[in-house]
């Protein structure tokens, strides 16, 4: 029987200019693209001033452009930057036919995630083609405690690594089914590494279930995970045991055609 419970959390935080640069460039890859300096002022709680400031420099670098509706969108340096990541950092072409096959074979969303920086980032993803579905933002961290991604790729780290993780981000009940305790999290790993796959149903959202499977280079190392997210309303044990053996024959195809990949 799956869990049904909701439960969610907001966090709000002051931004500094860093994180106000980083949060226009967001706001600027969603719908509808295109905002005026108002808009992205009131998104990013900062005064019209200071919002110009930091528009204006990245339009001298590229980063934004301003349409003859003296709009602003993302410039042609993010283009440049997005290729370069595809060429250089990670081997798209090799996972997305594979993830596009997954996804016609179960009908649900097929997300790759990797390590960047030491944390689980979602880098790529194919969405199901149903009216209701698994869909999120590109980019975004995933915790290490919580989401079949998130507990994948952590649980290849050694445990003292995740100890200071504990201290810096404490664990944090998102759902009534969130492990927040440690010696539950470590069984948890070790039977992620014996098993080969990761399973999270309702973790860290209600009405969620996922399970992934390890993305492996030559040298052994776990870089990066394939997942399968679909609606508990679309899922049962039976579909659930189908999409585990899917996305760990899927993973083990990439794997078997990517020699190496450098963990940012």
């Amino acid at each position: 029987m799956f869990p049904t419970r909701e439960h969610s959390l907001t966090e709000g935080i002051r931004m500094n200019s860093t994180q106000k640069v980083i949060t226009i460039l967001k706001e600027l890859g969603k719908e509808p693209y295109e905002f005026s300096l108002t808009e992205l002022a009131n998104n990013i709680k900062c005064g019209k001033s200071g919002t110009y400031k930091i528009l204006t420099y990245l339009r001298h670098n590229g980063m934004v452009c301003q349409n003859i509706n003296k709009k602003y969108c993302l410039g042609s340096a993010i283009s440049y930057l997005g290729r370069k990541y595809d060429e250089n950092i990670m081997p798209w072409k090799a996972c997305i036919p594979h993830m596009e096959s997954l996804r016609e074979k179960t009908g649900e969303t097929v997300t790759l995630g990797i390590k960047e920086n030491g944390k689980a980032t979602v880098v790529y993803r194919v969405v199901s083609k149903h009216y209701i579905k698994i869909d999120g933002e590109i980019g975004i961290k995933l915790p290490y405690y919580v989401t079949s991604i998130g507990k994948l790729l952590a649980a290849y780290d050694d445990f003292e690594i995740i100890k200071k993780r504990i201290e810096e981000e404490p664990m944090v009940k998102k759902t009534p089914y969130t492990v927040t305790e440690i010696g539950a999290l470590k069984r948890e790993y070790e039977k992620i590494r014996k098993n080969g796959y990761s399973i999270s149903i309702e973790e860290s959202n209600i009405g969620v279930i996922s399970v992934a499977a390890p993305l492996i280079d030559s040298e052994g190392k776990v870089w990066g995970c394939i997942c399968i997210g679909s609606p508990k309303i679309r899922t049962n044990e039976k579909i659930l045991e189908y999409h585990k053996e899917l996305v760990m024959f899927t993973a083990k195809e990439i794997s078997s055609k990517i020699f190496y990949y450098n963990v940012i």
